[in-house]
């Protein structure tokens, strides 16, 4: 074992592996006259190799890193970490947000141009009964997810015994979602149960493959059950001729791919794990019904208290929101687990607000000309599409916040911010859904979103 100078190439490769170390990025595949680029700014540190066998170990400025050389790859790992361990994960920074994006880019794509067709072909009042079934639907199955799935990104990363936090997550939440899909089955409608069982356990197969990190098998997830639900959506609705078969496309699609979360059974149930993480799941689960209140629950009631005609403006307005929203949606799901994972990604908190701007004004100038040429019957909610499109900025606001607070496990903010929100929104919606109808709707939306964007960087302090 022999102890000298690094060369300046190695030491540029060294450098900057420990730079990308220190934001906390496992390993990586670069150039060497990338490196060498990157090394200039350090040539004042003190590099020193020791070398022993195929491994190197190098102190730098009083860090120790361990390097090992495989096909051309830097592999760097911290001091008491394992390297092998390290050797097996590339960096998945650029990938994974590319992955996510287009998760959620395809899923509400496909969903909006699905439901803009089926706007036009159904009246307003059809479009809003479907609408508010599928939201009481949406509502009960995120109660059913007791607040384990955002648990297990949070703490998968970083727990021992994985394998049965996920399974002991999967199995809570199947159970529960199929008893409450059944008592609403009973209730309500049949295909309203099976709608509740079907995204419950899309929602639990997702959230495990965020919790790993496999992007890619995310991606394929939220685009296929997509897909299919709009293939089965369609065929259902002209085979039996009712819009409850709309529902029951979604329901089937949903489920089948939810079946990928029977593959956390590869290991036991682990009652201990959740026990661990109980107090985490209770605010998640009541930030969750929070959440979704906020995102459903203005339908259930807009459909009782003002009429399903009502509903049907108010939910077109809603969607071609959720459409250009789908920028909050990324910048939550990518950044949750980066976070959680100790990572920095200020720059694309930063890029998203910037570009949830860009899409408020194309809301705000283009969506007239769109509703006008394509639905006109739907004319009137060309105001509410306008306000809804203005709102985009603080709903982007509020999920970068919220993947923040989720990751340092402040779930408790999170449920004090989106109640605020909701009194908020109680307290104007009535008011102004009496006085302006659905223009006044979007207006109380409006503030709801912005309440919560502000109480969520308050109430921290």
């Amino acid at each position: 074992m022999s102890v000298r100078k690094e060369p300046s190439d190695s030491f540029g490769e060294i450098m900057w592996a420990t730079v990308i170390q220190g934001l906390r990025l496992p390993s990586l595949r670069i150039s060497g006259a990338e490196l060498l680029v990157q090394a200039h700014s350090y040539h004042n540190l003190c590099c020193h190799q020791v070398d022993s066998g195929n491994s190197r170990v190098f102190n730098i400025g009083g860090i120790s890193v361990a390097s090992k050389r495989h096909s051309g790859r830097a592999v760097v790992a911290r001091k008491g970490e394992n390297l092998e361990e390290s050797q097996g994960i590339s960096s998945r920074g650029i990938s994974g947000f590319v992955y996510v994006t287009l998760a959620q880019l395809g899923s509400t794509v496909l969903g909006a141009i699905f439901w803009i067709g089926i706007a036009s072909i159904l009246h307003p009042r059809a479009l809003g009964y479907l609408s508010w079934l599928i939201s009481i639907g949406t509502l009960v199955s995120i109660a059913c997810s007791l607040g384990l799935g955002k648990t297990v990104v949070a703490y998968y990363p970083k727990k021992e015994g994985k394998g049965g936090l996920l399974s002991g997550a999967t199995l809570f939440v199947l159970v529960v979602s199929v008893g409450i899909g059944a008592i609403f089955s009973l209730l309500l409608d049949p295909v309203v149960g099976f709608l509740i069982i079907g995204f419950s356990s899309l929602s639990v197969a997702t959230y495990s493959e965020l919790a790993k990190q496999q992007y890619r098998n995310y991606m394929v997830l939220m685009v296929g059950a997509r897909l299919l639900s709009i293939s089965l959506a369609i065929l259902f609705y002209f085979w039996f001729g009712v819009i409850t078969g709309i529902i029951a496309g979604f329901a089937v699609a949903h489920f089948l791919f939810g079946l990928k979360a029977l593959s956390n059974f590869h290991s036991s149930p682990s009652i201990i794990g959740l026990k661990e993480t109980m107090g985490f799941s209770l605010h998640s689960w009541g930030a969750d019904l929070s959440r979704g209140s906020i995102n459903f629950i203005d339908k259930i009631l807009i459909g009782q208290l003002f009429g399903m005609t009502t509903l049907g403006l108010y939910w077109l307005a809603n969607r071609i929101f959720l459409l250009f929203g789908i920028l909050p949606q990324v910048l939550f799901f990518y950044l949750f687990p980066q976070k959680s994972a100790g990572k920095t990604t200020k720059w694309i908190a930063v890029l998203g607000t910037f570009f949830s701007a860009i899409f408020a004004a194309a809301i705000f100038f283009i969506s007239p000309l769109v509703i006008q040429d394509f639905l006109p019957h739907f004319y009137p909610a060309i105001g509410a599409i306008r306000l809804m499109g203005l709102a985009l900025i603080p709903a982007t606001i509020a999920g970068i916040k919220l993947s923040e607070l989720y990751s340092e496990g402040k779930s408790g903010v999170v449920i004090e911010s989106h109640i605020l929100a909701l009194a908020v929104w109680a307290a104007s919606f009535l008011i102004l859904g009496e006085s302006f109808g659905v223009l006044g709707l979007a207006g109380s939306m409006m503030l709801l979103q912005i309440t919560l964007a502000i109480s969520l960087f308050i109430l921290p302090e």
